[in-house]
């Protein structure tokens, strides 16, 4: 069982990488490409739009980095905790947007999204974990 979490891991953090790298830089290409797989093409959007955007691909960017960091087995420790803070920070706010911007927007939250982040957060903070203790018990 620990072997099919390893394989399952290791999809997931492909996946999230791809998805990362692409949203990050679809936007200078006239797009914008949303979780699990909505592409949007870009039209004439406002100063703040275009600077959340560039908040955006800086973001996605880091976080791909981390996973790049973490599969490279540089500081698996230190480079897998932002990936799994971001995840458990999108669950949050996603639930926030429940109770919150549900109720003036036309904005509605993603059973499978906060699933999904959930999942990979669990996933990436049990081997976060079990990495923490295999290097502290030497």
């Amino acid at each position: 069982m620990t072997k099919l979490r390893e394989i399952f891991t290791n999809l997931i953090t492909i996946y999230l990488f791809l998805w990362c790298i692409i949203t990050s830089f679809s936007p200078y290409f006239g797009y914008e490409l949303f979780m699990p797989f909505t592409l949007i093409e870009l039209e004439n959007t406002s100063f703040n739009y275009v600077r959340l955007l560039i908040l955006k691909s800086g973001t996605l960017t880091t976080m791909a980095l981390f996973i790049i960091n973490f599969w490279r087995h540089k500081r698996p420790l230190s480079a897998i905790a932002p990936v799994v803070v971001i995840c458990y920070s999108l669950v949050f706010f996603e639930l926030l947007s429940v109770i919150t911007l549900q109720q003036f927007t036309e904005y509605e939250a993603n059973i499978y999204l906060i699933i999904f982040f959930i999942t990979v957060g669990g996933l990436l903070h049990f081997k976060n974990i079990k990495n923490s203790e295999s290097i502290f018990s030497r």
